[in-house]
């Protein structure tokens, strides 16, 4: 929980729980997250998403 809380404290985002990331190459994809502007949220949902090459 240190952890989690010096991340959360630089203004840093912690995303977690990303699915079918065993799709993704090893190396050279590049991800995207997104997500909404809330003002005081404890949480809230994350758009994720990966450009692969080919």
């Amino acid at each position: 929980m240190v952890a989690e809380y010096y991340i959360l404290s630089t203004g840093r985002f912690q995303i977690e729980l990303l699915r079918n990331l065993d799709q993704c190459p090893a190396t050279g994809a590049v991800i995207f997250c997104t997500f909404p502007k809330v003002k005081d949220a404890t949480g809230f949902t994350a758009r994720c998403f990966a450009i692969c090459p080919r």
